[in-house]
C-alpha cells in the first residue's frame, strides 16, 4: 500500500522524458510516402469517401466560378449575391468546425486558411502518393 509517508514524488528536469525532433519537416516529409505505401493495403471505402468528398468540393468551387462569372457577364448582381451567400453557407461551417478543433488542440486558429488547405489537399496526396511509388521497394523490410 501507498501512503503519504512512504512514497515521494521527483519532479524535476532529469525526471521528465522529453522527445525533441531534430526537423519535424523533414520527418514528416518520410513518413507520409511510408503511410501511403502501407494504405494499399487498407480498406478503401473511408479513403473512397473521402475523396469522393473532395471531388464534390471541387465540383462546388467549380460551378460556383461559373456562376459568378456568368452573373457578372449578366450583370445579374442578385445572383452574384446568391452565389456569395453559397459560398458562405458552405465554407462558414467547415471553418468554424476547424477552428473549434484547433482550439481543443491547442494550436494556432487558422480558420481562414482552411478553404485554402482543402483545396490544395488533392494535390499534395498525389505528390506524395508518386512518392511512396517512387520509393516502394525502401519501405520493405527485405530491401
Amino acid at each position: 500500500m501507498t501512503t503519504r509517508d512512504n512514497t515521494a514524488a521527483v519532479v524535476s528536469r532529469d525526471a521528465q522524458v522529453t522527445y525533441s525532433h531534430p526537423s519535424s519537416r523533414h520527418e514528416y516529409r518520410q513518413r507520409r510516402p511510408r503511410r501511403f505505401h502501407t494504405a494499399r493495403s487498407l480498406r478503401k471505402g473511408s479513403a473512397r469517401f473521402f475523396g469522393f468528398s473532395s471531388l464534390m468540393t471541387w465540383l462546388f468551387v467549380l460551378l460556383t466560378v461559373t456562376a459568378a462569372a456568368a452573373a457578372v457577364y449578366n450583370r445579374d448582381w442578385t445572383q452574384c449575391g446568391a452565389v456569395g451567400a453559397q459560398i458562405a453557407l458552405l465554407w462558414l461551417p467547415i471553418c468554424l468546425t476547424w477552428r473549434r478543433t484547433l482550439l481543443s488542440l491547442r494550436a494556432r486558429p487558422a480558420t481562414l486558411t482552411v478553404p485554402w488547405m482543402m483545396l490544395r489537399r488533392p494535390f499534395t496526396n498525389l505528390r506524395h502518393k508518386c512518392l511512396a511509388r517512387q520509393r516502394r521497394k525502401e519501405y520493405y523490410t527485405w530491401s
